[in-house]
């Protein structure tokens, strides 16, 4: 018999279990469009394009090196820079939302983004700590 998963352990479950599969998965498709080896400059360049084209909302509330609403993206990068999981765990939160972390106002859920993009942009933001 399979035991059923606690209700108010969903969220774990789907974080924990569940996300970094798909993130997973997501990273070896947006290898495509993989930006390793380049310089920094370029990689923000061509992350902002993706942003701005997309008409994603990311720098409403977050720059590379100064809080807005939200954490500096370096502050983020460093910050994540020792865990494994930083890739999984800030594609959901950039999916999902969060609130508190960096007590800042609460980042709404964007899940209007491609799951190739977040796993682009997720990538750049970790190689900001490089």
């Amino acid at each position: 018999m399979m035991k059923k998963i606690d209700p108010s352990r969903r969220g774990f479950f789907c974080g924990v279990i569940i996300v970094p599969c798909v993130f997973f998965f997501g990273a070896a498709i947006a290898g495509e469009v993989s930006q390793s080896g380049l310089d920094e400059e370029t990689r923000t360049a061509q992350v902002f394009k993706l942003i701005k084209d997309k008409n994603y909302q990311c720098l409403k509330c977050h720059d590379v090196d100064k809080r807005v609403v939200g954490p500096a993206w370096r502050e983020v990068a460093y910050k994540r820079k020792s865990n494994k999981w930083a890739t999984a765990l800030l594609a959901y939160k950039i999916s999902q939302g969060s609130v508190g972390e960096y007590e800042q106002a609460e980042s709404m859920p964007h899940n209007d983004v491609d799951e190739k993009d977040v796993t682009v942009i997720v990538d750049w933001i970790l190689s900001l700590a490089k």
